[in-house]
């Protein structure tokens, strides 16, 4: 996908603002001198975006709503651009079982495991992905956001679809296409160091493979409950195993 593409192109039909209580109110960095919001999607290079602009000497603000939200409350308007980043869904469902479901982190068990009964730290990866899959907590309503669907944390509200700027990029060409994105701003360069939550900064003979490094953890009945669970995600942003 070129991060230039159209967000008609990019989102064919789903950049609705639905009626669920869906938790989408992740982290959004909104830059008024230079006009954007980088609307963050988690376990997709959220840390090492968040370095990368905030190591530049403009000011930003975070805030933790949704994008309509950013609207409503008048943080933004249409003169705003806005952009994000997307990944293979199975490659993020596994990530996220790997730094939430394996960590020692004690604000995993606080924010997270003591809201979804079913979900244990250390339980098998088969066992997470059934109940993302099927358990109602797994699920885009009530699901919490490392799981909810990308396509849900990316809404654009109606009426803004026809004035609002939404730039794509994909986690699996990271650097490239924040280069991109970066330029289309007006902004000079800005280098992302790989950061990953459980092992800090990486030298480049250890960054992750994204495009097959997610594969040996899947067996056919997995790949097809992801194909099922996160369907949207597959076709708005054309991804496969």
């Amino acid at each position: 996908m070129n991060t230039s593409d159209s967000k008609e192109r990019i989102f064919p039909d789903v950049l609705r603002t639905g009626g669920a209580a869906t938790n989408r109110k992740t982290v959004k960095v909104v830059c008024h001198e230079h006009k954007f919001v980088y609307a963050a999607v988690p376990k997709v290079a959220t840390r090492s975006i968040l370095a990368g602009l905030g190591s530049q000497d403009f000011e930003t603000e975070q805030h933790r709503m949704s994008i309509s939200e950013l609207f409503e409350t008048g943080t933004i308007d249409n003169d705003y651009t806005l952009f994000s980043f997307v990944r293979n869904p199975w490659s993020r469902i596994r990530s996220t079982y790997t730094n939430k479901l394996l960590s020692e982190n004690p604000l995993v068990e606080q924010q997270i495991l003591r809201f979804y009964p079913g979900l244990e730290k250390g339980m098998e990866f088969k066992d997470f992905l059934e109940y993302v899959t099927y358990a109602e907590g797994g699920g885009d309503v009530l699901g919490d956001r490392h799981w909810v669907s990308q396509y849900l944390q990316l809404e654009l509200p109606q009426d803004r679809l026809d004035n609002v700027q939404l730039h794509i990029g994909r986690l699996e060409n990271l650097q490239a296409d924040f280069d991109n994105i970066i330029e289309q701003l007006g902004l000079d360069p800005i280098a992302l160091e790989t950061l990953n939550s459980r092992h800090g900064f990486e030298d480049s003979a250890k960054k992750i493979d994204y495009l097959s490094s997610h594969r040996q953890h899947f067996d056919d009945e997995m790949v097809g409950w992801v194909a099922d669970r996160y369907e949207r995600d597959i076709a708005t942003f054309d991804y496969s195993f």
